[in-house]
């Protein structure tokens, strides 16, 4: 039987995720902070329009860049993620104190409990779980890095919250894990996998810290990625063309180190969200995953901002699932989103009487 969501349902993400630190790898070993700096560039027009075509072709910018060190021989970014007990994944569950349907709020809760315990029974965690391991391990995380990288290593490091003791448990070139199905899980997956699985399962405290060790072929002072701050003001903020993601410097001596034109402004870092999205890539159980092919995000209503389409707004968007969660199948393609939607967290809800 169809379940009405309550007016307010919000749940909390169950996977806690860092910033991704980005460093210069030295020949000795030693690791610098990668630099986010401010500076100005003479670019050209490309607007294709009457505006664009009518002005000067000189295009001056202001804008920010982050580089490798000069004496740089790999990039290193780092971060760390566990789950969280995902039977606290309700922040709230309320009901608009004009409606009729009061009872919503417990019959919705008992149904999400249930949910959660059969899926444990069922081993529906192992499975999603390996899924998040695959985009761990495969890099995806790290975008536009990895695709300039001639190769790149990921070492998996479990550490134990209460002992702080640790042992590497995947050491993997990321150019050798898919990126296109999730079949053929390795063993290496599966240690990683299990990890996860544990931890929101509460049968486990671990960290899981990740390093990827990024080679671009070159050396020197090449260009890095980290993630870009929207911009408001008509794209700019405070007069920059691009803005990057960055931590507050720990010298501040460096802000005026680079003489005129150049300003360090920041420490080069991906942003947790855009870590967390990537490795929540794995949705091939939307309705027209067979004929678009492209794996996307977990979202309620399938939202992919490669197609800029949303992909899930028939009868398989997260909403109605949620609807009908008594009555979803276990292990089944919507078990497995419904799953995943949970440990995604977000605010759900009905949209009145």
């Amino acid at each position: 039987m169809a379940k009405k969501l309550p007016a307010v349902l919000g749940l909390q993400r169950a996977l806690v995720i860092t910033d991704a630190k980005m460093k210069s790898v030295l020949n000795d070993g030693v690791l610098k902070d990668v630099l986010v700096y401010e500076h100005g560039i003479l670019g050209t027009q490309n607007v294709n329009n009457k505006a664009g075509l009518e002005k000067a072709p000189a295009n001056l910018q202001k804008l920010e860049s982050a580089k490798l060190d000069p004496d740089a021989t790999a990039l290193l970014v780092s971060f760390e993620i566990r789950g969280s007990d995902i039977s606290n994944l309700i922040s709230v569950c309320s009901e608009s104190h004009k409606s009729t349907n009061k009872e919503a709020p417990a019959t919705m809760k008992k149904a999400l409990f249930d949910f959660i315990e059969k899926s444990k029974e069922a081993g529906a965690f192992e499975i999603l779980c390996q899924r998040y391991a695959r985009n761990i391990l495969n890099g995806r995380w790290l975008w536009r890095n990895k695709n300039y990288a001639t190769s790149v290593e990921i070492k998996v490091t479990k550490r134990d919250f209460k002992t702080d003791e640790s042992e590497i448990i995947a050491e993997v070139s990321a150019f050798d894990i898919p990126t296109n199905h999730f079949d053929n899980i390795t063993d290496v997956e599966k240690r990683v996998a299990e990890v996860l699985a544990k931890n929101l399962k509460n049968e486990e405290y671990s960290i899981l810290h990740v390093d990827a060790t990024v080679n671009f072929g070159v050396r020197s002072s090449v260009e890095v990625y980290p993630s870009q701050n929207y911009c408001d003001k008509g794209g700019k903020d405070d007069g920059i063309g691009r803005s990057l993601f960055k931590l507050p410097l720990a010298d501040s001596s460096l802000i005026n180190s680079m003489g005129s034109g150049f300003k360090v402004v920041g420490r080069a870092a991906i942003r947790d969200q855009k870590i967390s999205n990537a490795i929540r890539t794995i949705d091939t159980w939307y309705s027209s995953y067979d004929d678009m092919g492209i794996i996307i995000p977990v979202e309620p209503l399938g939202a992919s901002l490669e197609v800029n389409a949303l992909l899930r707004i028939k009868e398989d968007n997260g909403f109605k699932i949620l609807e009908k969660i008594d009555e979803v199948e276990m292990l089944s393609d919507e078990a497995l989103f419904l799953l995943a939607l949970l440990v995604r967290g977000g605010v759900y809800g009905s949209s009145g009487e």
